[in-house]
């Protein structure tokens, strides 16, 4: 009867928090702390067909950037890379009105080399030689699309926002930015303050696109030793980039023939763009003891990513 092989997780400390920090000193928006702190799991094939579940298992490329004990086991130098195919999709419901968005891409997650350096069986020493590893993991894709579409009779302009604005904080209590439909003489001012254009009739109909891309890559140093081919201990230093970039466009569109996008009378269009850079620096530390040929104990330490952005 042959044995099942286990490979148990003993103890797991990761750190996924995202100490990040602007260059002007200013703190990022929550949106950008989550989506740069959440990653799937990635990696070899093999190690993502398990779910990311490699912090008992040795022997993977995936170890580069896992659980650096991992390298401990490798008896020669290998090569390896790994490729994806994502698919994203995106259905978005606006006042009974629905678009839909799809976007793929075909990537290469992990590419990486280890170099071996085990001794031979009949060499003497308790410690049986280790392994150095270097990978490229991509973490994380923003590469997506989205938005939404409206011509519903009762949608409120994004005018009469502004004309509300002006009204409450006055044109030179705002920022430049919110002076904008002042300035393209959509918003102008009348006998009890503010009023909208009058070319602002007919049909409305109100369009926004949100389109991202970019993506969190991780280069690892690692290397693994084996003492006794009974504990496998390792070390990695993890240098990361990001980049993340974002274009918001929200259109406006008034119709002289309801029913109809021919023959706009008053179109506006405010686009938003965003460029985010960013590069840092995490540690790690792993351990895998085997009790039994049959028996993996992992204990796999990672430090939060210092990113500056």
């Amino acid at each position: 009867m042959k044995w099942i092989w286990i490979a148990t997780a003993l103890m797991l400390f990761q750190g996924h928090r995202l100490m990040a920090q602007s260059q002007y000193g200013e703190t990022l928006y929550y949106e950008d702390a989550l989506r740069f702190s959440q990653h799937p799991n990635t990696g070899s094939a093999r190690i993502s067909g398990l779910g990311g579940t490699q912090n008992a298992l040795g022997g993977d490329i995936s170890n580069v950037h896992g659980n650096p004990a991992g390298l401990g086991f490798f008896q020669k130098s290998e090569f390896s890379f790994s490729a994806a195919y994502t698919d994203w999709n995106a259905h978005t419901p606006y006042l009974n009105q629905a678009t839909d968005y799809h976007t793929t891409n075909f990537s290469l997650p992990n590419l990486g080399v280890v170099f071996s350096r085990a001794k031979a069986p009949l060499e003497l020493g308790d410690w049986r030689g280790g392994a150095f590893g270097l990978s490229i993991n991509r973490q994380s894709s923003f590469n997506n699309q989205f938005g939404y579409v409206a011509n519903s009779p009762g949608d409120e302009s994004v005018l009469n926002y502004y004309e509300r604005l002006y009204e409450d904080l006055g044109v030179d209590g705002v920022t430049p930015t919110e002076a904008l439909y002042f300035n393209a003489y959509l918003v102008n001012p009348s006998n009890d303050g503010y009023s909208i254009s009058p070319s602002a009739t007919g049909q409305l109909v109100i369009n926004e696109r949100v389109e991202n891309e970019g993506n969190m890559t991780q280069v690892s140093f690692s290397y693994g030793g084996n003492f006794k081919n009974k504990l496998f201990l390792g070390a990695s230093l993890g240098i990361n980039t990001l980049t993340f970039r974002s274009t918001k466009t929200y259109e406006e569109t008034f119709n002289t023939n309801p029913g109809s996008e021919a023959n706009p009378f008053l179109f506006s269009s405010l686009q938003q763009n965003l460029f985010l850079d960013g590069s840092g620096i995490n540690l790690g530390l792993g351990l895998i003891y085997k009790p039994l040929d049959e028996l993996n104990l992992g204990l796999n330490f990672k430090s939060p990513s210092w990113i500056r952005v």
